[in-house]
């Protein structure tokens, strides 16, 4: 299964731990994915391309997936 991985960060630099990360593709949403202590999210998706990246729920970026992003909150 494709898995992407998604850094989220605070504006200050540093890792936002236990947020909540889902990616949107045209045919739907993935399950949703929490952020370890490094910021981290390893999401595991069954649909390649462009996926939106929702964290806590809002709309912060898009991206090619499966791959990588940092995403600043």
């Amino acid at each position: 299964m494709p898995t992407s991985i998604v850094k989220v960060v605070h504006h200050d630099g540093t890792p936002a731990s236990g947020r909540r990360v889902v990616l949107g593709f045209p045919f739907g949403n993935t399950s949703s994915f929490l952020t370890d202590r490094d910021g981290e999210a390893k999401v595991e998706h069954e649909s390649s391309g462009r996926a939106t990246v929702f964290v806590d729920g809002r709309n912060c970026t898009s991206f090619h997936a499966p791959g990588s992003i940092s995403v600043t909150i």
